[in-house]
């Protein structure tokens, strides 16, 4: 995820099912086996999520109904490590 997170970094994820906030990063499984690092946004009691890129070169995915079935947290990172060049 740009600028946060660069190619060859290594992020240590915390894991949890659950997010503490929308808003927030986490990692998502979706689709069954997709998995993701993006802010994830929701409204509590409403049937979809939002993954949004901080890279402006993606766009953002709404995973919402049945799709959110087959969906699920696993964590939120904690750690970055970084090799320096």
């Amino acid at each position: 995820m740009y600028p946060l997170y660069h190619n060859g970094d290594h992020v240590l994820v915390l894991r949890q099912s659950t997010l503490n906030r929308s808003g927030e990063i986490g990692v998502v499984l979706y689709d069954g086996e997709q998995a993701t690092l993006k802010k994830i946004e929701y409204v509590a009691g409403e049937n979809w999520i939002k993954l949004v890129p901080i890279n402006p070169e993606y766009q953002e995915k709404t995973i919402q109904n049945i799709d959110l079935e087959q969906c699920r947290i696993l964590g939120i990172p904690r750690v970055l490590i970084r090799e320096i060049e």
